[in-house]
């Protein structure tokens, strides 16, 4: 829908209902922030890669099940924006990966953030991602569920 708008440099708007989020806005260049309702998002599969000015990040995603490449290609989420992935990622533990019809489970989120190395802080949520079933790769680092 945005793919590679270059002059979007802000959204701010209702995506309640938005279930596919695919490429959405992959190579937005100029967006440094997002803030919407994303409680419906199941496939966020590269929806902000190569968003290299993306900081901040506001979303609820309680119902996404596909998360790979999401946040790479340059995005540098602050710390305020991994928690609220976090805090609102849904539950995948009891999923497998699979594919199908009707929608791919891929349990794996990339995030990038504008520490080359991570946080404390920021470690304990990438850790709070992986508890909740959740492959995390941040910046090359691996944090994985516990079985």
């Amino acid at each position: 829908m945005f793919h590679f708008c270059t002059g979007l440099t802000s959204f701010n708007s209702d995506l309640s209902s938005l279930v596919d989020g695919s490429d959405m806005f992959s190579s937005c260049v100029s967006l440094t922030s997002f803030k919407s309702n994303l409680s419906s998002l199941v496939n966020g599969y590269y929806m902000f890669h190569g968003c290299n000015a993306l900081t901040s990040f506001r979303g609820n995603l309680s119902s996404l099940t596909n998360g790979y490449a999401m946040f790479t290609g340059g995005c540098e989420l602050d710390t305020e924006s991994i928690k609220c992935i976090a805090d609102t990622i849904k539950d995948v533990t009891g999923l497998t990966n699979s594919s199908s019809y009707t929608g791919t489970v891929y349990k794996q989120i990339f995030i990038d953030t504008v520490n080359s190395v991570p946080t404390e802080e920021e470690k304990g949520y990438f850790n709070t991602i992986a508890s909740k079933g959740w492959t995390v790769i941040a910046n090359g680092d691996t944090y994985a569920p516990i079985n």
